[in-house]
């Protein structure tokens, strides 16, 4: 349970559950951009190997929380093990033709 202001530890706890019902591959998901009303939307998912012990895991947190050298490494190590990593970006014009549901 999060507490109000407390940002949670990142762990694999529902990957874990996901792994033992058979599931193989599981994506983490975000986004950014739904705050901004003049720029795109822009989402991201990587799929990384089950069981992953790297010493940068524990680093992983929500990127406004880290500074940018600390953002690229990640984003390097990241890459480097992935099996997968896609994103998608929706421009502001379509936006604000469609919305966002």
């Amino acid at each position: 349970m999060k507490m109000q202001g407390v940002p949670l530890a990142p762990s694999f706890a529902e990957e874990i559950i996901f792994e033992a019902q058979g599931y193989q591959f599981i994506a983490g998901v975000d986004e950014v951009g739904c705050g901004a009303l003049a720029g795109p939307l822009v989402a991201a998912a990587v799929i990384l190997p089950p069981g992953l012990d790297a010493p940068w895991v524990s680093q992983v947190r929500d990127s406004k929380q880290l500074k940018p050298d600390m953002r690229e490494t990640l984003f390097q190590s990241i890459h480097e093990v992935a099996i997968s990593v896609g994103t998608g970006t929706v421009p502001h014009h379509i936006i604000d033709a469609q919305g966002l549901t």
